[in-house]
């Protein structure tokens, strides 16, 4: 078994600790449970969806399987080791190389999107629940002239306070955009 783990800086270690390679954090790419014989690499400045493409996994991937090849043939009964990876300084760039300020960027707008999506859903059960005492106080004619007043007051209150929490996620937005025109070869 072969793990190959990256990470989303190649300086950051918070982070990277915090985001791992933007989708796995190399705790979970390196798991315990893993057999013993089992090897892994770290690749620290290549996000998740480039370790497909990049050339320093593939080396990696090439060195195993060549030493592998030869255990095989000449130590068959020989256990593998384990290995460290590749740790030379991440030099190569190519098309799928990101900035800090890029991965800053998107990652701020990925967190302002799932920011709206809970706010909405947030938005939505809160005014569910509130109409729930209103429409039984409704029923009741003497204190349904004084719920209206009180529900419309309360609906204008909750309007305002989702209405600003929602420029907050539009701020974050903002501010990814802006990141990530600043990082834009001119």
């Amino acid at each position: 078994h072969y793990f190959i783990s990256g990470a989303v800086s190649k300086k950051n270690n918070l982070l990277n600790k915090l985001v791992g390679d933007s989708l796995v954090r190399q705790k979970s790419a390196n798991p315990r449970s893993a057999p013993l014989n089992c090897r892994n690499a770290h690749f620290e400045g290549v996000v998740h969806m480039h370790l497909a493409n990049s050339k320093r996994v593939y080396q990696q991937i090439k060195i195993w399987l060549e030493e592998d090849s030869l255990r095989v043939s000449s130590l068959a009964d020989t256990p593998i080791k384990k290995y460290s990876p590749i740790k030379k300084p991440y030099t190569e760039k190519n098309e799928h190389d990101m900035s800090t300020q890029d991965l800053i960027a998107g990652s701020l707008d990925l967190l302002a999107t799932a920011y709206e999506k809970t706010l909405e859903t947030v938005e939505t059960l809160h005014y569910s629940i509130a109409d729930e005492p209103f429409s039984i106080l409704q029923k009741v004619p003497v204190v349904s002239l004084l719920s209206d007043p009180v529900e419309a007051t309360h609906k204008q209150i909750l309007d305002s306070v989702y209405k600003a929490l929602r420029t907050g996620g539009k701020w974050f937005h903002v501010t990814a955009k802006t990141l990530a025109k600043e990082n834009k070869p001119k």
